[in-house]
């Protein structure tokens, strides 16, 4: 009995494949970065971590993304993130549809780093930012962060790494700063 519930744990993380039938058995699984993020983001949330904290984090991992994207993207890295900022540029009215959108961006820019690592880490926290990002959104966020995006792409295929880093960090400062000052000010008239 304790075999199977072990087996069960490992299945439930990903970690193994339970296969019933002729050629069944247990393997070994594949790597899924959606499973990592998914157990990232449970984890994040355990551990009670604050959005500053999260956002910190973002902001780390985006930065490094940004500046190893612009050095080796591909031809179908920068397809990619041009129909996603269009994508995104087409749901401005709807906040939570943008938001998810502008997230998928940010994880091809993650995807563009060819670090597996990074991209990985980024959709645990994009799990956990989602929620809070959405809320936050209208139509003149929405707006700004498109052209933060254009401007961003435009590093990345220029090959600029450290303008990409920079730009990428201009824009989650905005992001973070926008976020927290309507916090404070809910604060001050509470």
């Amino acid at each position: 009995m304790a075999s199977r519930d072990a087996l069960r744990t490992l299945a439930a993380t990903g970690i193994v494949e339970v296969r019933q039938g002729a050629g069944g058995g247990v393997r070994v699984a594949q790597g899924n970065p959606e499973r990592y993020g998914d157990a990232l983001a449970i984890q994040l949330q355990l551990l009670g971590v604050s959005d500053l904290e999260v956002i910190e984090a973002q902001m780390a991992l985006e930065a490094m993304s940004a500046e190893l994207a612009a050095s080796r993207r591909t031809a179908s890295d920068r397809k990619r993130l041009r129909e996603s900022i269009e994508d995104s540029a087409k749901l401005i009215s709807d906040p939570g549809k943008f938001t998810e959108a502008a997230l998928d961006f940010h994880r091809a820019v993650a995807e563009a780093s060819h670090n597996r690592i990074l991209a990985a880490q980024l959709t645990g926290v994009h799990h956990v930012l989602l929620p809070l990002y959405s809320r936050r959104t209208t139509r003149l966020v929405a707006e700004r962060v498109v052209a933060a995006h254009r401007e961003l792409l435009e590093r990345i295929e220029s090959g600029d790494a450290e303008g990409s880093r920079r730009s990428m960090c201009s824009h989650l400062e905005g992001v973070r700063a926008r976020g927290f000052a309507r916090r404070k000010k809910k604060r001050r008239s509470a």
